[in-house]
């Protein structure tokens, strides 16, 4: 049976950690693809503080594939919401713990590039927000993936892809609610959980997110309530 996760416990195996058998499990080789059962889940919590875990995981299990997996699991329903928002807590941890690994093998902007791949999809903006806003990241990575991702926003012209995705007069056929799919939502959920990244970010005087932010930009349905929280915690 083809892995959603690739060559993920291959790669693990070749670092000696021995989480194949996990890896296995998890991709549902003794099940239903794609199902992830709370055996799985609670393994996969164990592991998300480990940093040499964290970052082998980071290194074989690309962008393109986490995201493609929380979309696809979130648009068919195979997995109990509760167990999904688990699943995206333990990854998001784990991808806080592999940015604040020690030594060069932590993730960095290559990483956060390839994260913000296809930024004007709702699966992308789903996954995003899912992806960041439970973990510990660290500050340089977490600051430079919001940058990235208001510069992006800020060229997009009105009647764009982007805006289309997140306007309730122009949805685009998807199964993903339109307060799900704002990246921009993602990433101010992620600054709230990070004081001073957020106050840094919020008062960039080259960008001046916000003015921009709090006055211009349209949040779908309830998505404003995490920029509220981002204000707060950066004490504005």
């Amino acid at each position: 049976m083809s892995c959603l996760w690739g060559d993920f416990g291959a790669a693990l195996s070749e670092h000696s950690y021995g989480y194949d058998s996990f890896v296995q499990s998890f991709c549902g080789a003794g099940g239903k693809k794609g199902a992830i059962d709370s055996q799985d889940l609670a393994e996969l919590e164990k592991r998300r503080n480990d940093s040499d875990f964290a970052v082998a995981f980071a290194s074989v299990m690309p962008p393109r594939q986490l995201k493609s997996l929380l979309a696809g699991l979130r648009r068919a329903h195979a997995i109990q919401s509760a167990n999904l928002d688990r699943l995206a807590k333990a990854l998001s941890t784990l991808l806080g713990t592999a940015s604040r690994a020690p030594g060069p093998a932590r993730i960095s902007a290559p990483y956060t590039h390839r994260l913000l791949e296809n930024l004007d999809t709702p699966e992308t903006g789903f996954a995003i927000g899912q992806l960041l806003r439970y973990g510990r990241f660290d500050e340089p990575f977490l600051r430079d993936l919001a940058a990235k991702t208001y510069d992006y926003e800020r060229s997009q012209a009105p009647g764009s892809p982007y805006w289309r995705n997140l306007h309730p007069d122009s949805q685009p056929m998807c199964a993903i609610p339109l307060d799900e799919r704002d990246p921009m939502a993602g990433v101010m959920a992620a600054l709230a959980n990070h004081p001073r990244a957020a106050r840094e970010f919020l008062t960039d005087g080259r960008r001046d997110p916000l003015e921009y932010l709090t006055c211009e930009r349209f949040w779908p349905g309830n998505t404003e309530a995490y920029l509220d929280r981002a204000i707060d915690i950066a004490g504005l």
